[in-house]
């Protein structure tokens, strides 16, 4: 289909303590198995980063063009470098998202300017999401007043929400699962040693 995957790989890793991105499961580093899921749903695949450090034949690199003011330059970025009208955002410190939800995500995505899920009042803007090109202007904007909270380019914008607790019977509880610190690795990787014992599903 015409979607650009977006890679978020930007991050300093600050609160984990070392870079997320170099993080295995199984054989594979989160935006290694990230690439391999992308690729079965999108003609393109961006990954925002600013170190020089990925070299994937199935994708290329795309340096922010303003360093340094969180999500929100990397997502500007990427978009405008897509080839695409519709860009699907996934971010490094997610291990356990799914091509199911991927596909689930564009499908909802209909006619709006920017689709994310929401979980028990937490909003998930950079974990297959999906945002398409109206939603430039508006991101330049808010860069220019230096406003860089994503929520307020969300708000500014045509979105939509998914409440992904109402297909509790279709996903996962950690589905969404992210790490931004060392309890949060910790607890990743319990799950994924539950899932290669075959006790759970994600």
């Amino acid at each position: 289909m015409n979607l650009t995957g977006i890679i978020l790989a930007g991050g300093k890793s600050s609160r984990l303590g070392f870079d997320k991105c170099k993080i295995k499961f199984d054989e594979y580093t989160i935006v290694e198995s990230l690439i391999l899921k992308l690729k079965q749903i999108c003609d393109e695949i961006i990954i925002s980063e600013n170190s020089n450090s990925f070299h994937n034949e199935n994708c290329y690199s795309q340096h922010d063009e303003i360093e340094d003011i969180g999500p929100i330059g990397g997502i500007y970025s990427s978009i405008n470098k897509s080839k695409n009208f519709k860009n699907i955002i996934v971010s490094c410190d997610t291990p356990f998202l799914n091509i199911q939800y991927l596909n689930f995500m564009y499908e909802q995505s209909l006619n709006y300017d920017i689709t994310y899920s929401i979980s028990e009042n937490k909003s998930h803007v950079v974990a297959g999401a999906v945002y398409t090109k109206n939603m430039l202007l508006n991101a330049e904007k808010l860069i220019d007043q230096k406003n860089y909270k994503l929520m307020n380019l969300i708000n500014s914008c045509n979105s939509h929400s998914v409440d992904i607790k109402k297909y509790k019977n279709v996903f996962s509880e950690y589905l969404l699962t992210n790490i931004n610190t060392l309890e949060d690795y910790e607890t990743a990787l319990k799950i994924f040693e539950l899932k290669i014992k075959n006790e759970i599903k994600y």
